[in-house]
């Protein structure tokens, strides 16, 4: 029987970052749903769900070097996206995912193949200006939505979970 090797660290650090979600998701579920009284825009529990989104996005930038078919997995992560978006559209209108982590890790997977043969210091300097023009990107002032996914906005922009490309994808090729 052939057993794939496993990178026991990746596991360990992707099962604590599913734990990490799921408390957050549960603290955010008690408040949105049952009122319970629990703030979950700051502190404590806001930076929980930054962190265990900064850990799947830093595994998923390393099992792309990993990857034999970043395609098919860069798909299926936006297929399953798509898939949350149309949900929680119908069954808890207003409540809208536009581009939430998984449509951005998606699409970083899919640039993976584009990016995966350019010199790394130069991905580490254009990483940088991704980074450095995500300061810069909530002063501009969109006529529309359209460009939502990049990080530009317009007036008026909710989302549930929003992961834009720019600042986001300034992380992943620093990586």
């Amino acid at each position: 029987m052939h057993v794939s090797p496993r990178i026991w660290e990746l596991d360990f650090f992707r099962g604590i970052a599913i734990i990490i979600m799921v408390l957050f998701h549960l603290l955010f579920d008690l408040n949105e749903f049952y009122n319970v009284p629990i703030n979950y825009e700051q502190g404590l529990i806001y930076y929980s769900g930054k962190l265990a989104a900064s850990i799947f996005i830093f595994i998923s930038g390393i099992s792309c070097t990993l990857s034999k078919n970043n395609l098919k997995r860069g798909l299926i992560l936006l297929m399953i996206a798509l898939v949350i978006t149309i949900i929680t559209a119908y069954a808890v209108p207003g409540s809208n995912i536009f581009f939430g982590i998984l449509h951005f890790l998606g699409v970083s997977i899919l640039l993976y193949s584009i990016i995966k043969n350019i010199n790394p210091s130069f991905l580490f300097i254009l990483g940088g200006i991704i980074i450095l023009g995500g300061q810069y990107k909530n002063q501009l002032t969109m006529p529309n939505n359209l460009l939502a996914p990049v990080g530009l906005l317009g007036e008026p922009f909710y989302s549930m979970d929003y992961y834009p490309l720019i600042p986001g994808l300034g992380y992943s090729f620093s990586e």
